[in-house]
């Protein structure tokens, strides 16, 4: 599994000089003025223009672009994929996927072809719907390597193209994030699971792998619970090897978190069956 370490959350201090209105000087303002209401300046916000999307051009007084905005060279338009895409939790390697590579994966026109085929159209469903909407839950589940962690970075990547912020993560990486910033004590895990909580699109990976003690399922559970709460204006997209239906794991185990399952029975679900990493590599290498 490769690493996915979250983003690291960006600090901003209050400019001391407010004689000369600069683009540094305005989004210090921006932070001072958030941080005096006891609000959090969020990572995903653009450290340069605080979200603006402009900026006051850097000159100094008495210069003919004194005072005059222009689109923020971090943020704008056409470099907002790149920002977006670094906050996602996405390799560098992934973040060219779309749903043609979904669409180009088709089984042999046999009885088992024709249903596992079928599969993959229902779930491609889903995620179009999800893409038009902007909204809702959806669990994604079935066998090792079916093409489900394929499919939460495709919607990623759709979601971004979009200009839509999207965040990838497995469950276990997740946790393993918000424990070590507990160990250190710093605000970072305070600030990231904010993050989880008001991304307009979260996907969760093997969201029921992780080392169930009391402190990981209670922060599973309250995240499972915010973002079920959320799905009418947040899209969630959990995937799983185990079976929603029947609350049991990968391996037929009983699973000691079947509240996700519960939460997740009760909103779509797509099935996804047999390894599909060989034709998703033949596909990528345009075999």
């Amino acid at each position: 599994m490769s690493s996915n370490k979250p983003p690291q959350s960006v600090s901003v201090k209050p400019s001391a000089d407010h004689a000369v209105p600069t683009s540094s000087s305005i989004l210090a303002n921006l932070a001072y003025t958030a941080q005096a209401s006891g609000r959090e300046v969020p990572a995903c916000v653009c450290r340069q223009c605080g979200g603006a999307r402009y900026v006051l051009k850097d000159v100094p007084y008495g210069h003919p672009d004194f005072n005059r905005l222009v689109p923020c060279p971090l943020c704008r338009q056409d470099r907002q994929p790149d920002w977006l895409f670094d906050r996602s939790g996405l390799e560098p390697h992934e973040r060219g996927l779309s749903l043609r590579d979904w669409r180009r994966i088709h089984w042999p026109a046999d009885v088992d072809g024709e249903q596992l085929n079928a599969q993959r159209e229902a779930a491609q469903d889903e995620l179009e719907r999800l893409l038009e909407v902007r909204a809702g839950w959806l669990t994604l589940y079935g066998d090792l390597g079916a093409g489900k962690s394929h499919a939460l970075k495709i919607l990623a990547c759709e979601f971004i193209q979009r200009g839509v912020q999207a965040i990838y993560n497995p469950m276990a990486s997740v946790l393993q994030y918000l424990r070590e910033n507990i160990k250190t004590r710093t605000t970072q895990g305070d600030q990231f699971w904010k993050r989880l909580e008001d991304t307009p699109v979260l996907l969760i990976d093997e969201v029921d792998r992780f080392n169930a003690t009391s402190w990981a399922q209670e922060q599973v559970f309250m995240l499972v619970d915010l973002r079920y709460r959320r799905q009418t204006t947040h899209v969630t997209v959990f995937a799983t090897n185990g079976d929603p239906s029947r609350r049991i794991g990968p391996g037929g185990e009983k699973q000691s978190v079947g509240y996700i399952y519960s939460r997740m029975t009760e909103c779509p679900m797509a099935l996804l069956q047999n390894d599909v990493r060989p034709a998703v590599r033949g596909a990528r290498h345009g075999r």
